[in-house]
């Protein structure tokens, strides 16, 4: 009796933790799937190792014997095999295991045990568990506490958070199982565990239940002993609750004497509970009584509805993988998918009509930052209504902060920032709740328990009543434009409005569509401030991005490495970065990936495969998959009569026209319409919102709603289903592909829609790419003609491809059937336009493709020729699409570098010219991190230019011209140049091949020279030095690059020789010279000869600054 009474005492005093085992889980688990011990789970293991051929039958019957054994040195040893055979907790295998054994665990519908299990918690005893299943979880709704956790282990133990603790680890987090020996052996070593296992037996008293032998286990065989040894008689006396049948057997046992007391509950494990009730719940609940009563049930209101936020919030499955698939069963914390929101202010909306109007929206937007993470705005503002498109983050937003806040040690889960406050946070969904919307806020809070289902959660109301004055809660409104009525949403709003009134205390979160907001926003301006959730940035979509792929493989370098080559193909993609920026896109987009096993290698594969998913696959609760073939003609349908009128919106009256329309001219899609047009546009829009509802219009004086594609992408792949499928008015069996573009074969709006139809048209696709080429081949003729001096074709990014060459890029780019005559006219084309790569293309993805290697070759044939006019700019043209044929971390690694040495040092010419042609573009886009790398390719570059065969030199000299003059600041030392290497360019530079070279020996020349007279001397006559005088008298009359290069070479030339020449025509050539450079005494000292003032150096010297802070951010930027 009397250690009936200690363990009394430590619970009433709040001193007691209930350890369980195996025996727990087999009594509370349904008989359909029943739990196992650890020799069933260890045969369990085997047979599946077995069943995937990890394990042949000779060792599954010689480790079974094992098994059998019941020895637990040799069931250590039979754990640890199969975990290795398995790949280890960190393997995927390992992880499918654990899913197959316990995922589908269920509880039994009524048991004692369940029943007194969960009194305990009510009752505040904390509960700890060597098991891996999560059927204690289940029957207490709390979450689980694994090791890999120390914060909220913590937390647990200073009994702040609720939650079961998993000593040896938790099924669904397979890096935290506690299996074979090596496994043990780490639990015995981990400071964290000793000292948290230490603790909690020192301070408090422990009852093993349902334990079993596992006190003999490496852990608590260890703990047990560090007890023995340090505390002796000064710790606490422990307690096991045994079948009255074994305690004698554990009286004599050597590791329990001392420290662990057996205790009988009676002859079957049925007598548990009632030995559980009569020794701690019946005393417990006693003290409970003699305690406030109102404030108890207070307290546990709160406490349950908090265990029912995070049940409800802080579980998440992967969306998009089909429902029959082992991943789409799997249930994960929110956190591990959620990444933090950065949100922009939205203005006041001033009208046109205010007075200064300007100036106030300028004073706004100084005052208010364009964009800041989320947590920082609600640390400055109570209350928030937070605008984004559809997939933008909205409901996920609001869980993360329901669990952050309903249970705070999961608040340092995700780096949000969020605000350190304690808050009750309470969730109103408007779709779900929708016969509730309308009541006041108090009494839909009032009505949770009957709204929710949960009976724990009656008197919540009353519960929360001085948090509610005192502002410590925090109301989530998820999904105001979900109240389809707009008398509704006026009447929630108002509702909203008078309750803050009431308990002008309260923090706020309401999000919404901005479609549905503009009929309140007055209201709510009123009492919010107005964000709008920020596209994702480069980071956020990278996070998500290996958030994804450990969710759905695991942590290894091998995972990561792959998570890196999809977020470098999404982010290096304009269309798919586009389409990243909004989360569940990206989600989408990543879906794809799994099921097709890498992304798409074109976008009409990964727009089928995305449509798929949202349209079937994609785990909506409470929407009901659409049929892709009922849909996709429809969407077809309305995409391309959108597109062909110019048009990305459409009032819903226009839409449920177009749908009766399309049913009514398509036999097909009338056959697998199975509702009305309005019943299917908002099935479209709840379940995928491929179209959904984008705002209001007026129509006469009646505001009524548009819509829009989600995303314009989306709009353009229907069009061009629709150019193929037929999907059109009045659309015969014999149409040409051609005649539903008509005559937009050059217009914006279809420049999408065309490379994606030839594409969808597979062989079909000759007849779109030839009245291309017929187009771009006219355009080719102008510009050989004379055109090309137009001012449209100068070098840089304001220039343009002809439309018709650009949309036959894009058929490269997406890989579209081509026949070899139409290949070789599109490449020459193509080259002929690609004016230096400079154009906003995806010159990378062509590259990269399968064309990417013909087009190269294609390009410096026409190089080579010297027979296109200046302005194709051929020569950047090959050098840009020679870098871009690999990324650019390939040509800064050392097998980058090998290759390229190996290039230059081949005795075939054209070899050589493309090795320096590629080095002059990575110098283009990594100057700084090019020049160090390539530096030690000097020798050669000098080789082939003193060859000085024209398509060798060209790129031999610019290349070296950049590598010394994007480091002639000093930062990296540089050899010097050879005089037979500079000689040959002063030769080039005098014969005057400028046609061909364009000003690049004078540019090398320029860069290379060194300024010290005494060293390298040009070898000049009269008529070099009267070329000199000319070149640099030429003043402001040639401001292009070539003239520019000319003057400065000219400049430094004369300085060399001591020419006499016009000092302030000298100093115009030097000021490029002078600016690229540091003030060094060298630079100073030709400045000087020419009479430089000493404020023109200190101009020279602050446009310097500029200019090499403008390179470096370049630099960094394309690197």
């Amino acid at each position: 009796m009397e250690n009936i009474e200690d363990i009394r005492a430590s619970a009433k005093a709040g001193q007691l933790v209930i350890v369980t085992g195996a025996g727990t889980s087999l009594a509370i688990a349904h008989p359909t799937t029943p739990a196992s011990d650890w020799p069933s789970l260890l045969r369990g293991s085997f047979q599946y190792a077995k069943a995937l051929g990890r394990i042949d039958e000779k060792q599954h019957k010689r480790w079974a014997d094992t098994i059998a054994s019941g020895d637990l040195d040799e069931l250590l040893g039979a754990a640890e095999f199969v975990g290795r055979k398995l790949d280890g907790r960190s393997g995927l295998l390992f992880a499918r295991w654990l899913d197959s054994t316990f995922s589908r665990l269920k509880l039994a519908g009524s048991h004692p045990l369940r029943t007194c299990i969960s009194d305990l918690v009510r009752c505040g005893v904390p509960i700890s568990t060597l098991n891996y299943d999560t059927l204690l979880e289940k029957a207490t709704r709390l979450p689980a506490v694994s090791m890999s956790n120390p914060r909220r282990v913590m937390d647990w133990a200073r009994r702040e958070v609720p939650g079961i603790l998993h000593l040896h680890g938790v099924w669904d987090e397979p890096e935290t199982v506690v299996l074979g020996v090596s496994d043990y052996n780490e639990t015995t070593t981990d400071e964290f565990r000793l000292n948290l296992q230490r603790a909690l037996s020192s301070f408090n008293r422990i009852l093993f239940v349902g334990c079993g032998d596992t006190l003999y286990d490496p852990n608590l065989s260890a703990l047990l002993r560090w007890m023995k040894d340090v505390l002796g008689a000064a710790g606490l006396q422990h307690y096991a609750a045994v079948r009255n049948s074994e305690v004698e057997e554990k009286l004599r046992d050597p590791l329990w004497q001392g420290l662990v007391v057996p205790i009988g509950y009676g002859d079957n494990y049925a007598d548990l509970p009632g030995f559980l009730t009569k020794s701690i719940l019946e005393e417990l609940n006693q003290g409970k009584r003699s305690r406030s009563k109102k404030a108890d049930q207070d307290a546990e209101s709160v406490r349950n509805y908090r265990r029912f936020l995070v049940a409800d919030c802080g579980k998440m499955t992967i969306e998009g993988v089909r429902a029959d698939s082992d991943t789409a069963k799997q249930k994960f914390d929110i956190e591990r998918l959620f990444v933090p929101l950065h949100v922009d202010p939205i203005p006041p909306d001033f009208p046109a009509t205010e007075k200064d109007r300007e100036k106030k929206i300028k004073d706004w937007e100084r005052k208010n930052p364009r964009s800041l993470p989320f947590g920082d705005a609600l640390s400055k503002h109570s209350r928030i209504a937070l605008l984004a498109l559809p997939g933008g983050g909205k409901t996920l937003l609001l869980k993360r902060l329901a669990v952050a806040y309903a249970e705070p040690a999961r608040r340092s889960a995700t780096d949000d920032n969020l605000p350190d406050h304690d808050l009750i946070p309470v969730l109103i969904r408007c779709r779900e709740w929708r016969d509730y919307i309308t009541y006041p806020i108090s009494s839909i809070i009032a009505k949770l328990p009957e709204i929710t289902g949960q009976t724990g959660l009656s008197g919540l109301a009353e519960a929360l009543e001085k948090r509610l004055k005192s502002g410590k809660l925090l109301l989530l409104v998820d999904g105001l434009d979900e109240i389809h009525s707009d008398a509704d949403r006026s009447t929630f709003v108002d509702n909203l409005e008078r309750f803050l009134e009431d308990y002008p205390k309260v923090r706020l979160v309401v999000t919404s569509r901005e479609a549905g907001f503009a009929l309140v926003a007055p209201s709510l301006m009123r009492f919010c401030s107005r964000w709008r959730i920020s596209n994702l940035s480069a980071d956020a979509i990278q996070q998500l991005c290996n958030h994804w792929h450990s969710l759905m493989g695991g942590s290894g370098p091998q995972i990561m490495e792959e998570a890196k080559e999809v977020e470098n193909a999404i982010l290096e993609n304009d269309a798919l970065r586009r389409l990243a920026e909004n989360p569940l896109l990206l989600t989408m987009l990543l879906v794809v990936k799994h099921g097709y096993g890498r992304l798409p290698p074109d976008r009409v594969t990964l727009y089928d495969r995305a449509v798929e998913v949202l349209l079937d696959t994609w785990n909506i609760k409470g929407h009901e998959a659409l049929n892709p073939r009922e849909a996709v003609p429809q969407l077809a349908y309305i995409a391309y009569r959108m597109t062909q009128e110019g048009k990305q919106t459409a009032t819903e009256r226009e839409l449920l026209g177009l749908i009766e329309e399309c049913r009514r001219e398509v036999p097909m899609i009338r056959l697998y319409a199975k509702d009305t047009p309005s019943e299917f546009l908002r099935r479209v829009e709840l379940r995928s919102s491929l179209l959904f509802e984008a705002g209001k219009s007026l129509e006469g004086r009646r505001a009524v709603p548009f819509y829009q594609f989600r995303h314009l992408t989306f709009q353009e792949y229907m069009t061009a289903i629709a150019v193929v499928e037929g999907h059109y008015r009045d659309y015969r069996e014999s149409d040409s592909i051609v005649l539903p573009i008509g005559e937009n074969f050059l217009s914006d709006e279809w420049k999408e829609v065309i490379p994606m139809a030839a594409v969808l048209a597979k062989k079909r696709a000759s007849s779109l790419i030839t009245p291309l080429l017929e187009i771009a081949e006219r355009a080719e003729s102008d510009f050989l003609a004379g055109e090309h001096k137009s001012e449209r074709y100068a070098f840089g990014s304001s220039y343009r491809m002809p439309p018709p060459v650009s949309r036959l890029l894009q058929c490269l780019v997406e890989e579209a059937e081509f026949s070899q005559e139409n290949l070789d006219r599109a490449l020459r084309l193509i080259s002929t336009f690609a004016h230096g790569c400079q154009t906003q293309e995806s010159w990378s993805s062509v590259m990269r493709g399968p064309f990417g290697e013909p087009l190269f070759e294609e390009a410096w044939r026409n190089f080579k020729s010297g027979n296109l006019p200046r302005e194709s700019w051929m020569r950047n043209t090959v050098a840009l699409m020679a870098v871009d044929r690999q990324p650019l971390d390939h040509w800064l690694s050392d097998h980058g570098v090998s290759e390229m040495k190996a290039g230059l040092s081949s005795r075939d010419d054209d070899r050589v010219g493309r090795a320096a042609a590629t080095i002059c573009g990575v110098l283009w886009k990594a100057s700084s991190a090019g020049a160090a790398r390539y530096i030690e390719t000097q020798p050669f570059l000098e080789e082939a230019i003193v060859k000085n065969v024209k398509p060798i030199w060209v790129h031999s000299a610019w290349a070296l011209g950049l590598m010394h003059n994007r480091h002639a600041d000093g930062r990296l030392a540089l050899p010097a140049v050879a005089p037979v290497t500079l000689d040959t360019l002063s030769d080039i530079w005098f014969s005057e091949d400028g046609d061909y070279d364009d000003g690049i020996a004078a540019f090398a020349l320029s860069a290379l020279c060194p300024l010290a007279r005494g060293g390298w001397m040009p070898k000049l006559d009269a008529a070099r030095k009267e070329h000199i005088r000319r070149t640099i008298m030429r003043g402001d009359e040639d401001e292009a690059f070539k003239g520019r290069s000319n003057r400065e070479t000219a400049a430094i030339l004369a300085y060399l020789c001591d020419i006499d020449v016009d000092h302030d025509a000298a100093l115009h050539g030097l000021s490029l010279r002078f600016f690229r450079n540091s003030d060094s005494d060298r630079d100073l000292a030709i400045l000087k000869h020419y009479k430089a003032t000493d404020s023109q150096i200190e101009q020279m010297r602050r446009t310097g600054q500029l200019s090499r802070r403008r390179r470096s951010a370049s630099s960094r930027s394309s690197s």
